[in-house]
């Protein structure tokens, strides 16, 4: 991925559709400057035009990533949302 504002670089790990919980998720890394640490980003998001946007971000810095992951994933894993009906 290109620089970003303030030289913030970022790779994408992973994005797909869970259709079971009407949800993105989306795995990436940045590093927002030489002077900070690399972060671990699991994002899930659900969004209806219109109505809503809903997003859930769990994170850590890479250098914990191995550690933390289980923890990440089943709090990521945990999120489900029902859509509106029109």
């Amino acid at each position: 991925m290109p620089d970003g504002q303030g030289g913030v670089q970022g790779k994408l790990i992973s994005a797909e559709l869970d259709t079971k919980k009407n949800a993105y998720v989306v795995e990436y890394t940045i590093t927002p400057s030489e002077n900070e640490p690399s972060r671990h980003l699991l994002t899930v998001f659900s969004l209806q035009p219109g109505r809503y946007i809903l997003t859930l971000t769990a994170q850590t810095t890479e250098d914990l990533w191995a550690q933390e992951e289980p923890l990440l994933r089943r709090v990521t894993d945990s999120y489900q949302i029902k859509l509106l009906e029109d």
